[in-house]
């Protein structure tokens, strides 16, 4: 990245790759200095509301209360409101100036956050690049080698950090472009602090032989964090999707971004998608985050398009018209329909599947949902089919491609989803599952 190619569109783009919405309510954690006061003036300049800021007064410096009255009178100039927290820094002497600042600070962040409010840290590439450096030297393992996250929970909302992948060269060019002024803090010179040190002795020796040293250790933390949160998923045994292969947005919401993007790209692949693009990736992403617009949604994308109806989603084109007519079936016999792609075997099982006495000798008719179809279940009468698969959570498109097993005007199952109670296998009784040979087994269990 150049260093003048860091504007607010970029700033818009990455709040929404952490799912930072239009018209969520932000906090910035503004400090006055160069980085949190050009994060301020980009969002200033997005228009961005509901929007405020938090100043932060540690009383370790002389100037500290000069600093707290400026953040307000420069808030206030850009039409934000900036709230003034003091804190007491105590433990310093056991966890050094540095850590304890940290401590107090973060404590007044989740006490002052908001219900459901992002609170908004200036930290940049060059910053990332330190941290992982110090927890290198400290002997850290995978979990502090992978540095600071680009979002996490925080109190009553969450923390995000939109600047870790620009570079403070970046941010500097735009803050002199715009000739923005800061407060700068006369002991960021004093290199008897470890990342001050890092920060004006080491990093410009290693950015003479390796120029963009900071970006390339701060892509490393990126990697790491994204290997970290796949080994959980994988331990964890993680999953999202049905054995149906929709995908369940409830359960995929909860992960982290980091996660939430591993099972999303593992569940394409499992539905036999093809490989996205880390941009088409994303973009999904933050489409399934957001409210549809209608109750049928339709996202397409490279090589396929994600439908999504009520929690679920959907991959793949819909499929093409059922074949009209129905065909005879009589289990445990095979059953194959070429022109429906039915293909069709049955094993034994006990207590589970279609119930052996009740249909032994039947002989079943198989086929698809007409319009108006109405269908006898036992203690519950005359039903529309239609308001059966409704219940039952089919989405429209696929309604008309689930075959349907009955017994004269008896609807025995739904394939694959349901079956009715009178002909389900009970505890200890003799059933039969159905499996496609073409598919993930199906055993009509629901």
């Amino acid at each position: 990245m150049k260093t003048t190619e860091w504007s607010t569109a970029r700033l818009r783009e990455a709040l929404g790759r952490l799912h930072v919405a239009d018209a969520t309510p932000l906090c910035v954690g503004y400090s006055g200095g160069r980085d949190s006061r050009v994060l301020l003036q980009g969002l200033v300049d997005l228009g961005w509301a509901p929007l405020r800021a938090l100043h932060v007064n540690h009383q370790l410096q002389a100037d500290a209360a000069r600093w707290a009255a400026e953040a307000v009178h420069v808030c206030a100039a850009l039409g934000v409101l900036c709230t003034v927290r003091t804190v007491e820094v105590t433990g310093r002497k056991r966890l050094g100036t540095e850590a304890a600042a940290r401590v107090a600070r973060y404590a007044a962040f989740r006490e002052e956050l908001n219900e459901g409010e992002v609170l908004l840290l200036a930290h940049h590439a060059d910053d990332q690049a330190e941290t992982v450096l110090l927890q290198l030297l400290r002997g850290a393992g995978l979990e502090g080698l992978m540095g600071m996250a680009a979002s996490l929970p925080l109190g009553r909302g969450r923390l995000a950090r939109p600047l870790l992948d620009v570079p403070g060269d970046a941010i500097e060019a735009f803050a002199r472009t715009r000739n923005i002024p800061y407060i700068v803090d006369p002991s960021n010179a004093d290199t008897r602090y470890r990342r001050n040190f890092l920060r004006l002795e080491i990093m410009p020796r290693l950015r003479r032989h390796w120029p963009r040293a900071g970006l390339a250790i701060a892509r490393s933390a990126r990697q790491l964090q994204r290997a970290h949160a796949v080994w959980q998923a994988d331990r964890s045994g993680l999953s999202c999707a049905r054995g149906d292969g929709a995908l369940w947005l409830g359960a995929w919401r909860a992960l982290d971004a980091p996660q939430a993007l591993h099972a999303l790209r593992q569940w394409i692949r499992q539905q036999q998608g093809p490989v996205l693009s880390e941009r088409s990736l994303l973009a999904l992403a933050a489409a399934l985050h957001e409210e549809p617009r209608s109750r049928q949604q339709r996202i397409a994308l490279e090589g396929g398009v994600v439908r999504r109806y009520r929690d679920h989603a959907w991959w793949g084109e819909a499929a093409g018209e059922a074949p009209g007519g129905s065909r005879d079936w009589e289990p445990p016999a095979p059953f194959d329909w070429p022109e429906a792609g039915l293909h069709w075997s049955v094993r034994e099982t006990v207590g589970m599947g279609l119930a052996q006495e009740r249909l032994r000798g039947h002989r079943l008719s198989v086929r698809f949902r007409e319009a108006g179809a109405r269908a006898f279940i036992g203690g519950r009468g005359h039903r529309p089919v239609k308001k059966l698969l409704q219940e039952l959570g089919v989405p429209p498109w696929r309604r008309a491609q689930l075959p349907l097993l009955w017994d004269g005007e008896n609807l025995v199952a739904v394939a694959g989803i349901w079956i009715a109670p009178a002909y389900r296998a009970r505890d200890g009784e003799p059933g039969w599952l159905i499996e496609d040979k073409g598919q993930a087994p199906g055993g009509c269990e629901k």
